[in-house]
């Protein structure tokens, strides 16, 4: 009887833990989406992607180069939604949540960060303030030694390197999460059924390898699936990573 009393109370101790701690989703390549922006913010997506390159002194948002236009750029789809929503709502958001939200930038060319910060330094209340929307630039980072030069509302997106967090205090003090590809991690599940031991522990050993310097950590190229979102919110896994910010809420809200 005591056994199954214990059992008990540490299952309910962790259905607590999964209950209290919120589901972060982030919306990959946002803008490839049918609504940009809209469908992952009414969604409460707290972390959301756009890639960006520069052209013609714009900064342009698509994955390739030749799929760029100037209607697709980043004030129109995302700085300025922000913007107007943030204000509106009173330094804040969401209304009816105290989520903090981050726009991710993928720089797709080192010369398009420039850029990108200069367009959101038109907006000092909302990138700018404390509690304010956090703007992390991925993709054409710069050096780690160089995140200094940059003000100090810009975050950066870190990575493992040979399989190291390789940062100085300093730097990580710049940093907003780890973002690493999870096939470097997990060679061989696809989303479905249980993990092999290699593949848990190496992703559970990069999970507690940011935990420890207390980053998030995202999976990026990580299974898109409902068994994969369990698993990994389940590991610990900080930001779910997903092509499909709708669908993606809905299971794990009603999960939840």
């Amino acid at each position: 009887m005591r056994k199954i009393i214990s059992l008990l109370a540490s299952l309910t101790i962790v259905a607590g833990a999964y209950a209290q701690r919120p589901v972060a989703i982030h919306s990959h390549n946002d803008y490839d989406h049918m609504a940009p922006f809209w469908e992952a913010y009414s969604q409460h997506c707290t972390s959301i992607e756009a890639d960006v390159y520069l052209k013609d002194g714009e900064i342009l948002v698509a994955h390739n180069r030749e799929d760029l236009t100037p209607k697709r750029n980043l004030r129109a789809m995302y700085i300025e939604p922000i913007a107007l929503l943030f204000r509106g709502n009173g330094g804040r958001m969401w209304l009816d949540s105290e989520g903090r939200l981050q726009l991710v930038v993928d720089v797709k060319t080192a010369e398009s960060l420039s850029g990108v910060v200069a367009i959101a330094g038109e907006y000092p209340d909302v990138f700018a303030s404390e509690g304010g929307v956090r703007l992390v630039i991925t993709g054409a980072i710069p050096a780690p030694e160089d995140f200094s030069k940059w003000p100090s509302w810009v975050w950066f997106d870190g990575d493992f390197k040979d399989g190291k967090l390789n940062y100085t205090p300093a730097q990580l003090e710049r940093i907003a999460m780890i973002s690493t590809y999870f096939k470097h991690h997990a060679k061989t599940w696809k989303g479905q059924g249980r993990m092999d031991k290699a593949d848990y522990d190496a992703v559970a050993a990069a999970i507690d390898a940011c935990h420890a310097v207390g980053k998030p950590i995202r999976f990026w190229g990580a299974p898109d699936g409902e068994e994969a979102y369990v698993a990994l919110f389940r590991m610990g896994v900080d930001f779910i990573n997903t092509d499909h910010p709708a669908k993606c809420t809905l299971f794990l809200r009603n999960w939840k």
